[in-house]
């Protein structure tokens, strides 16, 4: 006859086998996952981030960019490549845009600030966790 420390030994393998059979289906099954992306923005029309080059990950943050949220099995494979051009969520499931505001800052990162004679401008809100 098993132990209660035996009971409890197959209980929480059982419990880690199920654990990790769930997140593998919704992962790598379902793909349930929320992916964040960047795409080009335009300062002209768009509230755009932009990084320093000390702060950008990549490169095409030192140019206004926009964050993207999307659920990963309705995203367009542009996004992953980072070749998405004029990039919107119309007809996308479960997408968000994410444009520059004081809520939205990451360490790094300040927003573009539009219309200013044409050319986009740096408007110094920088936040620096």
């Amino acid at each position: 006859m098993l132990s209660k420390s035996g009971i409890f030994s197959y209980f929480f393998v059982g419990l880690i086998i199920l654990t990790v059979s769930v997140r593998f289906y919704e992962y790598f099954i379902e793909k349930n996952i929320v992916l964040s992306a960047y795409t080009s923005c335009d300062p002209i029309r768009e509230k755009c981030f932009i990084a320093s080059k000390e702060d950008a990950y990549y490169d095409f943050q030192t140019e206004p960019y926009k964050k993207i949220e999307v659920t990963d099995r309705f995203a367009p494979i542009c996004l992953e490549e980072h070749t998405c051009e004029n990039f919107s969520c119309d007809n996308i499931e479960s997408c968000n845009i994410m444009y520059c505001s004081e809520d939205t800052l990451e360490k790094g990162e300040s927003c573009v600030n539009d219309f200013v004679s044409g050319t986009s401008e740096s408007t110094g809100m920088v936040h620096d966790q």
